[in-house]
């Protein structure tokens, strides 16, 4: 899983579950309105960073997913796989 935490206290404030492996990276939008999370099990999952809802599940045929990342004006994402 993922997990969201208070910089300031170092809190787990909390944790994004859904992936069926490994998260591997996880990223805000330039926004800071939505969390973008990619995982080994092939998946990438779009969150609403208020509400903590998981609002998209994209997935890949081709492999783990290592990293993303959000365009900066936060219109699209790319991953990377292995």
């Amino acid at each position: 899983s993922a997990k969201l935490w208070c910089a300031e206290h170092g809190i787990c404030l909390h944790s994004f579950e859904g992936h069926q492996d490994k998260v591997r990276a996880a990223c805000f939008s330039p926004s800071g309105a939505r969390i973008l999370t990619c995982s080994e099990d092939g998946t990438a999952k779009l969150w609403d960073a208020e509400s903590r809802a998981c609002i998209a599940t994209m997935s890949v045929e081709i492999g783990a997913l290592t990293s993303c990342c959000f365009s900066p004006n936060g219109q699209r994402a790319i991953t990377h796989a292995l």
